[in-house]
């Protein structure tokens, strides 16, 4: 019996020793996975892009813009990061609104003043005329947390000022606006457009209670509203979308599988090029390939990839048509109120 799980054994570990060593021979990238895996060339100085400045935001000292570029430069999420205290949102909607900031004001002026610095920082943000976002490594693409926290404290900082009266709401409420629809443009990957997306509607529903509560109040604003909404109207979707997933499969190239995915021992049975040129199709938008359900049969009968066939069902389940229809929505939005503030002329 044991001369038999012996040979067993070693019948089996002969098999696995077949298997890795005819994964050790990939095939060639062919020529248009090649071609995506190139480094879109930026359009913006990095002195006068505002994305390192997003990107560093919540640098506890120096200058964002340069703790930002410094960290992507680094392949680095943010490090000695800002501390602050979250706000309570709306229960009814996406961030604070009208109504909400109005009936817990002091609440709001308190996280106002604890919070001057990121404040400070937000309005030095909002003053960036130029935007292209810098691709790093798939683990740190995301802006951080404190920058939708101190956007929504910015908002706020806007309905208390329209309830008191003060002018300095609209070109606030402008400036807002205005940079994180040109953030939605100059965004590369997915979760950097929807960052830019949810900060588009959540300002795009305070412009709507406003509207609601009295429209008055935006009237000496009114030409400047409309430009801005015909802005974001103009967003070939579809076209942003594509870039993004180019992006997306860009962050797939050298280096991905060691920073992301931590294969150790499994890379024996991984072929980077026979994946990367497999998964390239999936990226395309419109997708050139239909995602199939992914089988556990067809991973552990199919010797050739076996780890890499895994990733490619992990990558592919993810549906970037809600994306688009995110960005369509803020569309629609944009559409309504500019037919809104027309009809108010």
């Amino acid at each position: 019996m044991l001369v038999w799980l012996g040979w067993a054994l070693a019948a089996l570990l002969t098999v696995i020793v077949m298997i890795a060593v005819r994964n050790q021979f990939d095939e060639p990238l062919d020529a248009k996975t090649q071609a995506w895996l190139k480094l879109q060339l930026q359009t913006v100085p990095p002195e006068q892009n505002g994305f390192y400045y997003l990107y560093g935001f919540s640098a506890a000292k120096g200058n964002p813009a340069i703790a930002g570029k410094a960290w992507l430069d680094q392949l680095q999420t943010a490090r000695n990061e800002i501390k602050y205290k979250p706000l309570i949102n709306c229960p009814e909607k996406d961030g604070p609104c009208l109504t909400h900031v109005l009936e817990h004001s002091v609440a709001y002026r308190q996280r106002l003043a604890e919070n001057e610095i990121l404040l400070d920082r937000y309005r030095t943000l909002l003053a960036y005329s130029q935007f292209d976002e810098v691709l790093g490594s798939i683990d740190t693409n995301a802006p951080n947390s404190s920058v939708g926290y101190t956007a929504n404290l910015y908002r706020a900082q806007i309905a208390l000022d329209y309830a008191a009266g003060n002018t300095v709401a609209n070109q606030h409420l402008l400036s807002n606006l205005r940079f994180w629809i040109m953030a939605l443009k100059g965004s590369r990957a997915t979760l950097m457009a929807m960052v830019a997306t949810a900060q588009v509607k959540r300002t795009l529903r305070l412009i709507d209670d406003l509207q609601l509560e009295n429209p008055d109040t935006l009237r000496p604003i009114r030409k400047e509203l409309r430009t801005l909404m015909a802005e974001l109207l103009r967003i070939d979707t579809r076209a942003l979308i594509a870039q993004t997933q180019r992006s997306e499969f860009y962050k797939m190239g050298p280096g991905w599988e060691k920073e992301s995915v931590h294969l150790g021992v499994f890379s024996l049975f991984y072929q980077a090029n026979a994946t990367r040129n497999t998964l390239r199709p999936y990226f395309e938008f419109p997708r050139a390939v239909s995602v199939k359900p992914c089988k556990p049969v067809d991973v552990v009968f199919n010797p050739i990839n076996p780890v890499g066939r895994i990733l490619i069902c992990e990558v592919t389940r993810y549906d970037i048509q809600k994306c688009l229809v995110k960005i369509e929505n803020i569309q629609r939005t944009a559409g309504r109120l500019n037919n809104a503030l027309q009809e108010q002329h």
